[in-house]
């Protein structure tokens, strides 16, 4: 449990590090972090850029 949180944090900590044009490339918001965090690796559907 604890792991899982230090994960969470740390996911948290990089992608607040990047600039809103980097999270726009990768499809995300800056108001998505913590849900992206908070959300199970096999959960999440990410918008597709095709």
């Amino acid at each position: 449990m604890i792991r899982v949180a230090r994960e969470r944090q740390r996911c948290i900590a990089e992608l607040s590090q990047l600039h809103d044009r980097e999270l726009s490339d990768l499809g995300i918001r800056r108001s998505d972090i913590q849900r992206i965090a908070s959300t199970p690796v096999n959960a999440l559907v990410l918008p597709c850029s095709c």
